[in-house]
């Protein structure tokens, strides 16, 4: 599931104000386990985890003295059993553990470390994973429109994308599909500020175009190519749920969706059975209603979703080579973008418009566990050029 912007941006404060024993805790995390990465406040579902390792599958919680009421040991239960039933193991200690005996304390999350290990190894050596080399990592591509529509360049980005190693999953868009459609069924396309106002005639159109023309016509090339596609929108197996956007700035966007939560353990599942999703930017509201829904946000979303499962690799593709520092200039690729340096490329005009929501789809993801993120041309899927986001 993913998490609320509010609940994001919680995490993040909290990140700023640590209590004394978790101040502690973070200090020997560091020292002791350098060779596993751990990560402060969390999101985890609708939960905020103290400290999370996603390579051992381990959840490390600090309680203070308010967690005696019986009101919080209550919702600690209901938190842990959640946290547990995403495959976490959950470690929990006191205020006073960490502050007057971190060495025991330790010595437990050391061992729990060690269990998971030989368990893993076990797993592997009992049941290999049939999925084969690369089972760890995850790359999520996301394919724009303007490849989708160009025969040439979209087969060899699928050729591309079907020699990449490992898990993966497709997400696409197909807007000039959609307006192309909708021009011939006599159906005005509205846009404001890039985005499509989707009416229920429009609502009709992106339906049939992504969840259906394009996004079957990409799982046809790839079944062709060897690849074990899968086509889905987000109304398929309750992927992804979005609400209706509200107005925004006196705009109504219609049938246009804002994301609530992605199914990440069935997308796991997915995966791990040899499946590669192919994903149109369709959500639904739980209420019978499918929503359109931006495909950067779609391809953020479930990387985001995977992030607790895989070391995820979220590629945003696109016709140029990365993210440029002039638009005329082909060769101006900027190869590295930090929050920093991304605020002053917007002050000086160098960053806007439409790259502008994806670059912020792109430190949101990094934000919520994505291991990396990249910009690049659909015909440098292997990550070696383009721009990389950074932290």
């Amino acid at each position: 599931m993913v998490a609320s912007p509010l609940l994001w941006q919680l995490a993040r404060e909290n990140r700023k104000r640590p209590t004394e024993a978790e101040g502690v805790m973070w200090k020997y995390l560091r020292e002791h386990f350098c060779e596993v990465k751990f990560r402060r406040q969390q999101v985890v579902g609708n939960y905020i985890a103290d400290f999370l390792c996603f390579d051992r599958r381990l959840v490390i919680e600090i309680d203070g003295g308010y967690h005696a009421n019986e009101e919080q040991i209550n919702n600690d239960q209901e938190r842990t059993a959640y946290l547990m039933s995403q495959g976490l193991t959950v470690l929990r200690f006191t205020n006073e553990q960490v502050l007057g005996d971190i060495h025991t304390v330790l010595n437990e999350i050391k061992n729990q470390i060690e269990k998971s290990k030989m368990e893993e190894n076990s797993n592997q050596s009992a049941s290999p994973s049939p999925v084969g080399e690369g089972r760890g990592g995850v790359s999520v591509i996301k394919v724009g429109g303007a490849v989708v529509e160009q025969p040439a360049f979209l087969e060899d980005m699928l050729r591309r994308f079907a020699a990449l190693p490992g898990l993966k999953v497709l997400v696409h868009g197909g807007g000039r599909s959609a307006t192309q459609m909708a021009s011939r069924l006599g159906i005005e396309s509205k846009m404001v500020d890039g985005r499509r106002v989707t009416d229920d005639d429009t609502l009709q159109v992106v339906t049939m175009v992504y969840g259906g023309l394009v996004n079957k016509q990409l799982v046809a090339r790839l079944q062709a190519l060897g690849v074990n596609a899968l086509g889905v929108t987000g109304a398929d197996m309750n992927l992804i749920r979005a609400h209706k956007r509200p107005l925004k700035n006196g705009v109504d966007y219609g049938w246009v969706g804002d994301v609530d939560s992605a199914d990440g353990p069935c997308l796991a599942h997915l995966l791990q059975s040899g499946v590669t999703p192919v994903v149109a930017p369709l959500t639904h509201d739980g209420e019978g209603h499918m929503l359109n829904t931006n495909a950067d946000t779609i391809a953020q979303t479930v990387a985001c979703a995977l992030a607790p499962y895989f070391d995820v690799t979220l590629t945003y593709t696109f016709e140029k080579m990365g993210v440029l520092l002039d638009p005329d200039d082909d060769d101006s690729v900027i190869p590295h973008i930090t929050p920093a340096r991304y605020e002053e490329l917007k002050e000086q005009g160098a960053i806007s418009g439409g790259m502008i929501p994806k670059l912020d789809n792109a430190f949101e993801a990094l934000n919520q566990g994505v291991a990396r993120v990249i910009i690049c041309s659909a015909t440098c899927l292997d990550g070696a050029n383009g721009t990389v986001i950074e932290k």
